[in-house]
């Protein structure tokens, strides 16, 4: 580990200082009206919600995984659909357009359960709630960690595509709300309540999961890939090394980002052509952006400025929001190709710019789009994160 991770590895926390988040805490509890104690109210009535929901599991639901294996995640490729008149034929891509016909049962449940340990795990430590934080340990034990519930550690058979293929590369992006989840299993170390045998439990479940991405097929596929899913696998890259102490694999995760990744996706104007080719065009590059804007919020704590880190094209991530946010501001003006409407609420790339840089101007524009209180954690439309990222920004 070099000098400049031996000077950080006190961070606790993947996104946020320190001294900010336990100033948000003191600052929260302390809240008898305003923003904050709105904010407090939600936390907490989506943490007493969960307290009666789960655990989840993947052997809950059997699959038609091709293994027959019941620990093994299944998806199927939500744009595939089947040729008329040929039930045989391999699924035909409709980008953009999601076939209901697919099984969903193994996407549904991580979401909501990461969506359950996120929440009680935040309110556990901002709340100081044992409660919270013994039904968080025990969702995560039987999705990770029980030998008769846990999910193996790999997508080989996520993202499959009926006559086609078992599963693909392009299936690992569905584990991209993890780098989400294990920041709430930092707040859950915090809060004193989590046990060290299941912290390490879930390390060695993450050290299998991270060795299967480096080196399986499907791992090495989406390893290559120039669009949203290369961003998306060294954004788990990164955050699972970090959560793993391996300071190497991660500095190697955001060296990759801006020495390779940043040069083949941004053009001169600050777009990201791969993700303006989609049918769902200002949803990709804001999808893009945001796991570009995940690994950007670990480095920059952490002596990696990808923020403003140029190409030979003389570009930045700065450039993509500049591009961007007048489109965030009013969709409608979007010309290229978006065949649904484009949901501007509560985007993770501003909120994170936002804190990473102390920018008032990107805060203007959070704090104009936020819609914390038309959207639910219940629902699983809205990722806690977001919400701890409002909490501490709404402190400072």
């Amino acid at each position: 580990m070099n000098a400049l991770f031996a000077q950080q590895s006190e961070l606790k926390f993947f996104y946020f200082k320190n001294a900010d988040v336990a100033n948000a805490k003191g600052k929260m509890n302390a809240a008898e009206d305003g923003e904050l104690f709105d904010y407090k109210n939600k936390l907490a009535d989506a943490a007493n919600y969960f307290l009666t929901q789960g655990p989840w599991s993947v052997t809950f639901d059997k699959s038609p995984a091709a293994s027959g294996d019941l620990h093994d995640y299944f998806s199927e490729g939500p744009y595939w659909w089947p040729v008329e008149d040929d039930p045989d034929a391999p699924y035909r891509r409709k980008d953009g357009q999601r076939n209901p016909d697919r099984f969903t049962n193994h996407k549904v449940s991580v979401t909501i359960m990461s969506q359950a340990v996120s929440t009680l795990s935040y309110a556990a430590y901002l709340l100081d709630n044992k409660e919270y934080a013994d039904k968080a340990s025990e969702i995560i034990r039987v999705w990770f960690l029980d030998s008769l519930t846990k999910m193996n550690p790999n997508l080989n058979y996520a993202q499959s595509v009926r006559n086609k293929a078992e599963g693909r590369g392009v299936g690992l992006i569905e584990a991209g709300r993890f780098t989400r989840l294990l920041e709430a299993v930092n707040f859950l170390r915090e809060s004193g309540f989590w046990n060290a045998e299941d912290h390490a439990g879930l390390r060695n479940w993450f050290t299998q999961f991270l060795l299967w991405m480096k080196t399986s097929p499907n791992g090495i596929d989406e390893k290559y890939r120039m669009n949203n899913h290369g961003s998306w696998y060294y954004a788990q890259t990164a955050a699972y090394s970090l959560f793993l102490k391996d300071y190497n694999s991660f500095q190697s995760a955001l060296q990759y980002i801006q020495d390779t990744l940043l040069v083949h996706q941004l053009d001169e104007t600050g777009s990201f052509p791969e993700e303006e080719a989609r049918t769902l065009s200002l949803h990709y590059s804001e999808f893009n952006l945001w796991a570009l804007s995940t690994s950007a919020s670990m480095g920059s704590l952490r002596g990696f400025d990808i923020w403003n880190h140029k190409t030979v094209s003389d570009v930045n991530l700065l450039a993509v929001f500049n591009k961007l946010i007048p489109f965030y501001l009013e969709p409608h003006n979007w010309k290229k190709e978006q065949i649904v409407p484009f949901d501007n609420s509560n985007l993770f790339s501003i909120a994170m710019v936002s804190y990473s840089l102390e920018d008032s101007r990107f805060y203007s524009v959070h704090k104009k789009l936020e819609n914390i209180k038309r959207i639910s954690l219940i629902k699983a439309d809205l990722d806690p994160l977001f919400l701890v990222y409002c909490i501490i920004l709404s402190a400072k």
